[in-house]
């Protein structure tokens, strides 16, 4: 067995799209699928952005906001998840601190597995 670390201290500061957060790739070049994990601090965000494949954002500690091309913004907490199909517009922002998975890749489909929030209007 081997150990290997993913946390903050190895993780990347990233400032494409204006953005302010901080990344570790997990798997990269394997296929078309990506996998990352993203430090969204207090105050920081990923900048608006068009998703170049499916791209879904499993949120494991923390909450913040998310949006897609509707504009409207959503809070999200640990234990949710947001999903944007390729040439969606988004972006992902935090006042007290995320902690996210991101997959990407061609085939994912979340609603084969997870059950849908439905929001009330």
């Amino acid at each position: 067995m081997k150990l290997f670390h993913f946390d903050q201290e190895e993780a990347q500061i990233m400032t494409q799209y204006n953005s302010n957060f901080k990344m570790t790739k997990l798997l990269a070049k394997t296929g078309d699928v990506h996998i990352s994990c993203l430090y969204i601090d207090d105050g920081d965000y990923v900048g608006e952005h068009e998703a170049t494949v499916p791209q879904l954002f499993l949120v494991v500690q923390g909450e913040g906001v998310v949006r897609g091309n509707e504009k409207s913004e959503m809070r999200i907490k640990a234990g949710e998840a947001a999903y944007w199909k390729a040439g969606e517009l988004h972006a992902a922002r935090s006042e007290r601190g995320m902690m996210a998975i991101v997959i990407e890749g061609l085939d994912i489909n979340p609603e084969l597995f997870m059950k849908q929030i439905v929001h009330a209007s």
